[in-house]
């Protein structure tokens, strides 16, 4: 941002400008970002179904798994939804289950039972969780 904002200071910035510099920052096209949060006005609703299971036998003894499902926008929409992980004696985990289809499995495995999970932490992603 600071070097956007420095390359700018004499000339406007414009969307296209600043989807080149996320760009280059991230090392991948974000083309798919700005058409969704920039160009677009779709706002995702998520409704997460995840349990958590013991495991026998397993570095890790819990998982939580489940789907994630995706309404109210369009066929090709994603976005890395953050999943926050609390336990009783450890600190929690924020984990990302990127949701790029209709409905979305996942597992996440788990060091030790968690306390409560919550979709979409901080409110990371605007979204409606159902």
């Amino acid at each position: 941002m600071k070097e956007f904002a420095r390359d700018h200071q004499a000339e406007a910035a414009t969307s296209v400008s600043f989807e080149a510099e996320a760009t280059r920052a991230f090392g991948e096209p974000m083309d798919w970002f700005f058409d969704q949060w920039v160009y677009g006005v779709d706002v995702p609703t998520y409704r997460p179904d995840l349990t958590v299971s013991r495991l026998v036998d397993q570095h890790d003894p819990f998982v939580l798994h489940g789907t994630i499902r995706q309404d109210d926008v369009p066929e090709g929409f994603r976005m890395p939804v953050p999943i926050l992980v609390r336990f009783e004696n450890r600190p929690p985990t924020v984990r990302r289950v990127w949701v790029d289809a209709k409905s979305v499995e996942g597992e996440i495995p788990l060091p030790a039972e968690p306390a409560g999970v919550t979709c979409n932490h901080h409110h990371g992603v605007l979204a409606q969780v159902r």
